[in-house]
């Protein structure tokens, strides 16, 4: 059967979701620490796979190759929190934060890891065309951005420009009986949800466009004082956020589900089992999160394992 370089990618994001799966083995002598393998098989977005991925654990410690099948393995982790970062040059980086309980040896296989190319930065380049005396709008000017004519400005003197590659650029206006003045940019900070177009939050905020489901951005993050996870999803329909005991918050359902308490979380798209989501995350590290309280919310890459009934809390880390 011939599959599609698209169907493979499709059937890749959401092998991506599924994963964590741990496999007890036979128990250790007490003198003997717990350790943890990690493995896992790297792809790229046609579904080809990706040899010389680097590995790293916890930072600059390189710890693995994947091989000429995109496989990789990672032995002797200890309990403890790690973050596990794959890379390659001209592709996005993929970090996983997790925390190891204090068990038995165990190996927890990562499934199918997709690594997106790199894709170009673009901003939106807009303005007013004035008089140098009179600063008055000037109509129908000649823009020419980095000698390419690029369009006119409008009734009040003003222009929009898409698309403009991140770099440095000169933009020049021109109009007869006025001098050409080219205008050379400084630096720009793009501000806003759009700069995440590329990179694991890409489809944070596409999902954010469709109307389904409750979405906080790392904007939004900022302007509270959130002393931990679970208080930035205060207010959150089909949420109820109360005080535990322990310090934190319990996340529960609003509705009734059979067999359920509380929704299922992933953390940068992989599904985590028995969390504590104050214990495992800061406020600070959280870039987004995105939360659907009804089955027929839930996104197809988080519909795994019987996700949907019960809800799902997707957060995703800077």
């Amino acid at each position: 059967m011939q599959v599609s370089s698209m169907n493979w990618a499709l059937l890749l994001r959401r092998a991506l979701a599924v994963t964590l799966v741990t496999m007890p083995a036979a128990p250790l002598d007490a003198q003997e620490a717990a350790v943890t393998s990690l493995m896992g098989v790297v792809f790229g977005a046609t579904g080809q796979p990706m040899a010389n991925v680097q590995i790293l654990l916890d930072g600059t410690e390189l710890v693995a190759l994947s091989d000429t099948s995109g496989y990789f393995r990672v032995d002797s982790v200890v309990p403890g929190p790690h973050t596990l970062t794959l890379s390659k040059p001209g592709f996005e980086v993929r970090r996983f934060r997790f925390t190891l309980p204090e068990q038995p040896q165990q190996q927890i296989d990562l499934g199918a890891i997709l690594l997106d190319a790199q894709r170009e930065s673009f901003a939106i380049l807009g303005g007013t065309v004035v008089d140098s005396m009179s600063v008055e709008p000037v109509v129908a000017a000649q823009l020419k951005l980095d000698d390419e004519i690029v369009g006119l400005t409008g009734p009040e003197g003003r222009f929009q420009l898409t698309q403009v590659k991140a770099g440095f650029h000169t933009l020049e206006a021109r109009r007869i009986g006025y001098e050409p003045l080219p205008a050379p940019l400084a630096a720009v900070t793009v501000e806003g949800e759009e700069i995440y177009a590329a990179g694991k939050l890409r489809e944070f905020y596409e999902r954010a466009q469709t109307g389904f489901g409750h979405f906080v951005t790392r904007s939004q993050i900022e302007e509270r004082s959130a002393r931990v996870a679970s208080d930035l999803l205060y207010g959150i329909p089909g949420l109820q956020v109360t005080p535990s005991a322990f310090g934190g918050n319990t996340v529960r359902l609003s509705r009734v589900t059979t067999g359920c308490r509380s929704p299922v979380v992933f953390v940068d798209g992989v599904k985590i089992y028995g969390a504590d989501l104050d214990g495992a995350l800061n406020p600070e590290d959280i870039a987004g999160i995105e939360v659907y309280t009804r089955a027929s919310n839930v996104p197809q890459v988080f519909n795994l394992q019987g996700a949907a009934a019960c809800g799902v809390i997707a957060i995703w880390t800077r």
